[in-house]
């Protein structure tokens, strides 16, 4: 995928306006997609491949469809595999032509892509995806193809204690997918060991569950040494 074709060519969106599933009360109602496949498939772009490829062969439009979670909180195809990284999903989704967005750009580790939105957007590392889930976590579910836009994101000012609704933070979403590097990293850039989600599980808890000794480890001596 060229990335400089693809944001020279206009398709890429900073940010992530909604394609509205619901057209207005001029349009035929028969052009109406039906809501409940609306939310099928962007429950399903979570992780559920094969789903998606069945409903975009049923319905094509559905590609560039949100599911509105209220208070305007939409939530795309490409949205719901970006937060999640799941790439082959959102490269899929792209190859059917959703429209790629900031937040894809940044999971998918479309570095160019990314340092060209920043031109003309400085403040774009402040923008939260669906759920107000922070790019800076987009980059992280990346893994290692993202590890530079990370770097990027970082360089420009990243929080690194944003969260999203549920209270997920860049530093929970690392050790979420036990990247001991980024733990490192986010720790010295002052990022919170002692956070809690909203269901009041710490980040220590997350370490401890996936049994990985060397990022609990980090997090422990973090927290003592805030306790010093």
């Amino acid at each position: 995928m060229n990335q400089r074709r693809l944001f020279l060519s206009g398709c890429v969106a900073i940010g992530a306006l909604p394609s509205v599933s619901i057209l207005s009360s001029q349009d035929d109602d028969s052009k109406r997609l039906d809501q409940e496949m609306v939310n099928i498939f962007v429950a399903k772009s979570h992780g559920d491949i094969e789903t998606i490829k069945s409903l975009l062969k049923k319905e094509p439009a559905l590609v560039n469809c949100a599911r509105d979670w209220g208070s305007g909180d939409w939530e795309t195809g490409l949205g719901a595999a970006s937060h999640v990284g799941r790439r082959e999903i959102a490269t899929l989704l792209l190859d059917h032509g959703a429209r790629l967005d900031a937040f894809a750009a940044v999971m998918l580790g479309m570095k160019d892509v990314v340092a060209e939105m920043l031109k003309v957007r400085k403040d774009l590392h402040t923008m939260p995806g669906a759920h107000d889930i922070p790019m800076l976590c987009h980059a992280i579910f990346g893994k290692s193809e993202a590890e530079e836009v990370f770097e990027l994101l970082l360089e420009s000012g990243a929080d690194v204690n944003a969260e999203s609704k549920m209270r997920m933070t860049p530093l929970s979403a690392a050790v979420s997918v036990g990247s001991a590097q980024q733990v490192e990293e986010l720790l010295r850039r002052g990022a919170d060991p002692k956070a809690k989600n909203s269901r009041d599980e710490s980040i220590l808890d997350f370490a401890m569950k996936r049994d990985d000794a060397k990022v609990t480890a980090l997090i422990k001596d973090a927290i003592a040494g805030q306790k010093k």
